[in-house]
Formats: C-alpha cells, structure tokens, sequence
C-alpha cells in the first residue's frame, strides 16, 4: 500500500556518506557551530521508491493508494504493540516531504559524492528476494 497519493518526495542518503560526513566533521574545525543538510543525488516519491523495492525483491505488487486518515487508525492500533509496525507519528511524517532545502551546506560541501540509491538498494534488499541473495532479480 502507498500512503496518500504516493506523491511524498524523499531524497535517500547512503549511511556510508552520513559517516564520511561526520568524520569530515569531526577532523574539520571549521565546521563547528554549522548545520548540513544531508540527502542522496536524486529525488524519488514515495511510489518510486516501493517500485524499487518491489523491482529489486522479485515482488509484484499492485501499489494501491491508501487514505492517511486510514492509515492513521491502523496506526493507533499497532503502535500499542510491543513492536509496533506503524504509528501516528510515522504517519505523520509520511505526510511530508524530506528533502534537502538547498539552503544549507550538504555533503558535496564537505567533499563528499553523494552514493544514488539506485547502487544500493540492490545490494541491500538481495536478501529479500525469494531464494535469497544468490539468485538474480525477478522483473516485478
């Protein structure tokens, strides 16, 4: 299921460039006191990146949009589990996008190329496809 209209603008960032970026800040005195944004090079909706999952795992699945106002019943019901799949707070974060401002310094700034995602997902989610990391992905 896709939440509202799949249309939540997301820029993915690779934890290996969150790291590289701490250490830069770390090591950089000059960065003290500064605030970086830190996002991937592309941006995708929400819809594009359940396609990748689904792509990427072997899965078809019909993405069907999905009311937030359901989504956010479901989520106080869950979120009342020890390990709750959904809350009301990741719904609502759900509702927004999370993209770098372009105001801020980010990581071309500290000298850092950002990784796409489209290098890592795969690597990442081959443990989800069916028959495990050895086998190739199915087209979805």
């Amino acid at each position: 299921d896709i939440y509202g209209d799949g249309g939540v603008k997301f820029q993915p960032v690779y934890v290996g460039d969150v790291a590289g970026a701490i250490v830069k800040c770390i090591e950089d005195p000059a960065c003290a006191g500064k605030t970086f944004e830190l996002g991937g090079p592309a941006v995708y909706s929400f819809k594009q990146i359940m396609e990748m999952i689904c792509r990427e795992t072997g899965r078809k699945r019909l993405l069907v949009p999905f009311p937030y106002i359901i989504a956010t019943l479901q989520a106080s019901f869950l979120q009342l589990l020890p390990k709750p799949l959904l809350t009301t707070d990741q719904v609502e974060l759900l509702k927004h996008d999370n993209v770098v401002s372009g105001k801020l310094p980010t990581l071309v700034d500290l000298g850092i190329e950002p990784t796409g995602a489209e290098g890592i997902i795969p690597i990442y989610l081959d443990r989800y496809r069916p028959g495990g990391r050895f086998t190739k992905p199915r087209p979805a």
